[in-house]
């Protein structure tokens, strides 16, 4: 490639072809005008034409010069020009390109490709063999293709980042399986250390490519790399939210939605990282009725998979009812039946107490009744027909003739309880037991990825076989004396 100021052209030899213009211009110079047909009429009207046009012998000097203008145009064109074309990329051999597109890239990742295409033309014009690696594995690995320029430009078309990091380790030895000698490397880089205890490998790999020649690193500045949302913390009142960013200069604004199910907005938090931190805690205040209907939540502007966290029923804070007098209404709180179950449960679920038939009323998940709590007829006559609604997570049907269950538990949980890692503990998580036939569950299939870690035992009785719903996979189980619904 000739370069001439802001101008260069992709085939400088055809410009040899200028060298012909000055004998172009004496060959239309001296070669006489074809001749002209004039027929012959009568003399008479002979005597009387009148020449108005005279035919000069040689070729005007402004047809002369626009001629030759035109021809050194068409010379020109043919050499392909180029204006301000990009600097020519240095070094021999094929032009390995790693591309970052782990989850971080998906913040810039417009101008990720569009830095990739003007490589891959300049690739093109200086006709070098491409090696382009992902460095986010795939199904089959790291990702390494060869092709030449104009099919890897192709290939550009409905490339996407993957939702998770990459592994610059693998990448590394999958460069290092091309056994190349020589070669120019260009590594688009998302400035993050990814799933990484140290930056040994990004830095091996920045060295490896060292090694075969001519080494270009494009990384995001500060302001622009990704910035990731680590999982909330319920609390008492909402969610603790944590957002962290890979440098800590300048300050950065931070926007996070809570989104509903059907894409609105139930919340908004606006807050700023200062400049020198790299952590941002947040609090996020929603009623528990509505931290029920997040779906998700996302930072504003950031459309990687680390700005947003997918909510499950994990998430759903669900509604405890304790059948008690209030706390506020016993001379001693710390006395009260409802204080310890209180602050037990308050970080699980939305604690509700007063009586039997106002706890009913409202939509509760689980209704616990204190130990001196006796049940009487009028309230077991409530408690009945709520016990037998349809249970949204085990039954398609109405659990039908299932009596109250009632049964003694040990006195210390704490000394009796199974655990693992405790007295009496398993040495790893039991499974479920398939249920009996004459459970109200049986029917449920148990899926493997459920396990039960602390299990509360009940005082061994002749009634507690007939009393028991469940069991665990070495024949213990827990008792089944309270019901848990969706409300």
């Amino acid at each position: 490639m000739l370069t001439l100021g802001p101008l260069a052209f992709a085939h400088p030899w055809l410009l040899m072809a200028l060298a012909g213009l000055p004998g172009l211009y004496w060959l239309l110079r001296l070669t006489p005008p074809a001749p002209k047909s004039v027929h012959f009429p009568p003399l008479r009207l002979l005597l009387q034409l009148v020449t108005r046009e005279e035919t000069p012998a040689r070729t005007p000097l402004w047809l002369l010069l626009l001629r030759i203008a035109v021809a050194m145009l068409v010379i020109l064109s043919v050499a392909r020009p180029v204006l301000n074309p990009a600097p020519a990329l240095e070094g021999s051999g094929p032009v390995v390109i790693v591309l970052d597109d782990g989850w971080a890239a998906a913040s810039h990742w417009n101008q990720r490709i569009s830095t990739l295409d003007t490589v891959l033309v300049q690739a093109e014009r200086d006709n070098r063999e491409i090696v382009l690696v992902r460095s986010a594995p795939g199904e089959n690995g790291i990702a390494v293709q060869r092709f030449d320029a104009i099919t890897a430009r192709e290939s550009l078309v409905g490339l996407e980042p993957r939702p998770w990091p990459v592994d610059r380790a693998a990448t590394g030895q999958a460069i290092a399986e091309l056994a190349l000698h020589e070669a120019t490397s260009i590594w688009l880089t998302d400035g993050l250390v990814a799933g990484e205890a140290t930056p040994g490998p990004a830095i091996q790999l920045a060295e490896q490519l060292g090694q075969l020649g001519s080494l270009t690193i494009v990384t995001p500045a500060d302001g622009e790399r990704a910035i990731l949302l680590d999982i909330p913390e319920p609390q008492s009142q909402g969610l603790l939210l944590s957002v962290e960013r890979a440098g800590s200069e300048g300050e950065r604004p931070v926007s996070l939605n809570a989104i509903g199910p059907d894409g609105e907005v139930l919340a908004r938090v606006r807050e700023s990282i200062p400049d020198g931190d790299r952590q941002l805690d947040m609090q996020l205040d929603l009623p528990a009725e509505l931290l029920g209907h997040v779906a998700r939540i996302e930072i504003t502007g950031e459309e990687s998979a680390g700005a947003t966290v997918l909510f499950d029923e994990r998430w759903r804070r669900r509604s405890v009812g304790i059948a008690a007098p209030s706390q506020s209404s016993v001379a001693q709180p710390l006395l009260a039946e409802s204080y310890y179950l209180s602050r037990a449960l308050s970080p699980f679920a939305t604690v509700r107490e007063g009586s039997v038939e106002e706890l009913l009323d409202q939509p509760i998940s689980l209704l616990v009744l204190t130990d001196q709590k006796q049940i009487e007829d009028t309230t077991r006559s409530l408690l009945d027909p709520w016990m037998r609604k349809p249970v949204a997570w085990c039954c398609a049907s109405p659990v039908r003739d299932l009596p109250m269950v009632m049964t003694i538990l040990y006195r210390s949980a704490a000394s009796w309880g199974s655990q693992p890692g405790q007295a009496l503990s398993w040495s790893t998580p039991l499974a479920m037991a398939p249920m009996p036939a004459d459970s109200p569950l049986a029917g449920i299939d148990i899926s493997e990825e459920v396990t039960v870690t602390q299990q509360v035992l009940a005082q061994p009785s002749a009634e507690l076989a007939g009393a028991t719903l469940a069991s665990l996979e070495d024949g213990t189980s827990s008792p089944a004396s309270a019901s848990a619904q969706d409300g």
